[in-house]
This record gives structure tokens, C-alpha cells and sequence, in this order.
């Protein structure tokens, strides 16, 4: 018999089966070689009530069930949501920087939405046994990563919002040399390939295998196909631990605490100045506070996977109820953005009846709403040209 090797599966597959917790499944049936081929989850999978993954009308599938139809339900919604407001802010003759934000972050917001989808049938399929195929697994595994990707580099273009919205009023002058509209397209692309590096490890480190060898094994033995670890995934596990995903969970979070504050604070100044103010400045506070509410939601959604991770990684558990909460939050998150701008802008709602003239007739007009002419999310901007009543807030 040759050496002994240990596998470690990946923690999404591990999710799918039933593995032993603190255990090395072994078998001897490698073809063409006599090696003890060993694997183990270094993260099991469970149910909540710790039921089997067999048992399909447990409280567990019972509760996956009605995360999944919530994640179909606001996953749709969220996916059309952006959809119009990529098409509202494509209609704007004139281009601006806070126009091309909104449309990037919305873009990203809509690919979460449509992988998250995706990955969420997939699962289910796989729990209740619809289907088990490679094509199921594909579906699982790789929307779910690019679904993390989108949720990632949605985040940092919240960042990238945050940090244009103060300097707007902080440093009006200077904030229209900072955020050009060039200048804020290489931020944007900037963002876009952190998020994309941040992920690759998740992206590589994970392959579709049918399952020839390891049906010995009492975990995999009715498993046609299986996740197995790539051979970069020991390199990322060697040389990076886990600061990738500890980079993509908390980094953005200390700069939007960082600039909410100091926008608190020079909103609060202004405010002791109300009559001092012009149409402009009142404008760009509106716009400010305007956006808070997406960076609460943000932060709020975010307290699922910063939950979970802290359980997994101190448990070695990762409850499979959870994944489901996690994409249910992360589609929450990307889905919440209309409805806010809906919510605080009447010009906005002008603009999705003009959009959808024969579904939206139950939107309640505002033409005669001073604030629709008053109001505009991007009335003014750091590229400092003309006037538009688009966005409200």
C-alpha cells in the first residue's frame, strides 16, 4: 500500500452531504495505484435540528423550501428592478458621474439577483433529490461564486458613491476635478477588477468529478458526481489562508463608517445654515441623505454573512438553512435600491411610469408635486454640467 493522502472537499460540497464532523474517510479503490486516498470537510454541513440530507420533509427542507420561494420572490423582483434602472439611466441624454454610478452599481446588483437565482434552484433541486446530475452541481457551485463576485464589487461601488456624495459637499470645487467623468470610470474598472481578484480563489479552487472511485467511501457512496478541490486551491490555502475572504467581508465597511460619519457632520454644519444655503447645497445634502439608506441596508444584510462565518469558522458547521438566509440577504441588498429611490424620489417615479406607461398607471402622479421640479438626484454633479430633473431625492 502507498502514502496516505487527505483530500479536503470543498465547504459548498460538504454542505450537500452528510459528512462525519472531526472524521477522514478513507478508501483503497484508487484505479491504478494502491494508495489510501483519504478525504475530510473541514466545514461539515448540518441542518438546523440536525436531521439527514435524505430526510426531505424535515424542518429543514421545510424551511429551505420557504427561503428559496422568499429568494425567487425578491430575486425576480430585484432582477427587474435594476433592469429599469439601467434602462432609466441609458435615457438620459446627458451623462453624468452619479448617473454612470448608479447604472454600475445596479448592473452588478442585477447579476447577483440572476446567479443567485440560478444557484438557489440548483440547490434545492440538489436537497430534494429532483436532480443530482454535474449540470445541478455546475449550477450550484459556479452561480454562487459569481454571485459572491457581484456582491462584491456591489459593495465597493457603494464605497465608490459614498466617497463621491461627501466630496461633493465637503469640497465642491475640487471634488469636480476628482470625479471626472473619466477619472470615474478608471475608479469604477479599479473596483471592479479588486472584486474580481478577491474572488478568483473562490472561482478556481473548486471542479465538477464523477464520483468512480470514492463510492467505497459511506459519504459519497450514492453520489454519482461530486466538488472536488482543484490543484489551485491548495496553493491558495498554503499562501493566502483566508485574507481574501476576510478583505472581501470587512474592508468596505471601515470606509463607509469612516464617510458617513464625516458626512454626518458636514450636513449637521450646514444645517445650523439652512438660510445660507443655495438650491445647490440643499440639492447635494438631499442627494447625500438620499443614499444613506442603501449603505444601512447594506450594512444590515451584511450582518447574515458576518454572522455566519463567525459560526463556521469557530463551529466548523455550516448550517444549510444559513446558505439559503445568505443568498435571501444578499438578493435583499441587491434588490432594495428602487425601491428607496422610488421612496424619496418624486421625479424618479415620473420616470418609471414614463418607462412602463402600461404597468406602472397605478403610480400616483406627481406633477403637481413642487418637489418633482425641485428635487434631483442628479441635478448637480462633480462634473459640474448643466441641470436635470432625473433622480430625486
Amino acid at each position: 500500500m502507498g502514502d496516505n493522502k487527505t483530500f479536503r472537499l470543498p465547504i459548498l460540497f460538504c454542505a450537500l452531504i452528510d459528512f462525519p464532523k472531526n472524521t477522514t474517510e478513507c478508501t483503497t479503490q484508487k484505479p491504478e495505484s494502491g494508495d489510501l486516498v483519504c478525504f475530510t470537510c473541514p466545514i461539515v454541513g448540518r441542518f438546523l435540528f440536525g436531521e439527514p440530507v435524505e430526510a426531505f420533509r424535515s424542518a429543514g427542507h421545510l424551511i429551505c423550501i420557504h427561503l428559496w420561494v422568499s429568494v425567487l420572490i425578491v430575486g425576480t423582483f430585484g432582477a427587474v428592478s435594476n433592469c429599469l434602472i439601467i434602462a432609466i439611466m441609458k435615457r438620459h441624454k446627458e451623462k453624468r458621474t452619479f448617473d454612470f454610478l448608479l447604472m454600475v452599481l445596479a448592473s452588478f446588483d442585477l447579476l447577483t439577483c440572476m446567479m443567485s437565482l440560478i444557484s438557489t434552484c440548483a440547490l434545492m433541486s440538489y436537497y430534494e433529490d429532483w436532480d443530482r446530475g454535474p449540470e445541478t452541481l455546475f449550477l450550484f457551485v459556479f452561480p454562487f461564486m459569481i454571485g459572491l463576485l457581484g456582491r462584491s464589487a456591489s459593495s465597493y461601488i457603494t464605497v465608490l458613491i459614498t466617497i463621491e456624495r461627501y466630496l461633493i459637499i465637503a469640497h465642491p470645487m475640487k471634488s469636480v476635478h476628482w470625479f471626472t467623468a473619466t477619472k470615474t470610470k478608471i475608479m469604477t474598472i479599479g473596483a471592479s477588477i479588486l472584486a474580481l481578484l478577491i474572488n478568483i480563489p473562490r472561482l478556481t479552487s473548486m471542479k465538477i468529478s464523477k464520483n468512480d472511485a470514492w463510492k467505497s467511501m459511506p459519504s459519497l457512496q450514492t453520489r454519482e458526481y461530486i466538488v472536488e478541490s482543484t490543484a489551485l486551491e491548495e496553493f491558495w490555502y498554503r499562501n493566502l489562508k483566508s485574507i481574501h475572504y476576510q478583505i472581501d467581508m470587512w474592508a468596505p465597511f471601515p470606509l463607509l463608517i469612516t464617510f458617513n460619519i464625516l458626512l454626518y457632520l458636514k450636513i449637521k454644519t450646514f444645517a445650523k445654515n439652512r438660510q445660507g444655503l443655495s438650491k445647490t447645497q440643499r440639492r447635494d445634502i438631499r442627494a447625500a441623505r438620499m443614499f444613506v439608506p442603501v449603505v444601512i441596508v447594506l450594512f444590515i444584510c451584511n450582518i447574515v454573512p458576518m454572522s455566519g462565518y463567525v459560526v463556521m469558522h469557530f463551529g466548523r458547521v455550516i448550517h444549510r438553512e444559513v446558505i439559503f438566509l445568505l443568498t435571501f440577504a444578499t438578493v435583499v441588498n441587491a434588490a432594495a435600491n428602487l425601491p428607496i429611490y422610488y421612496a424619496r424620489g418624486p421625479s424618479f417615479r415620473q420616470e418609471i411610469k414614463a418607462e412602463l406607461p402600461l404597468l406602472c398607471g397605478w403610480i400616483k402622479s406627481v406633477d403637481n408635486d413642487p418637489k418633482a421640479r425641485d428635487l434631483s438626484m442628479t441635478d448637480r454633479n462633480t462634473n459640474g454640467t448643466g441641470n436635470s430633473t432625473n433622480l430625486e431625492y
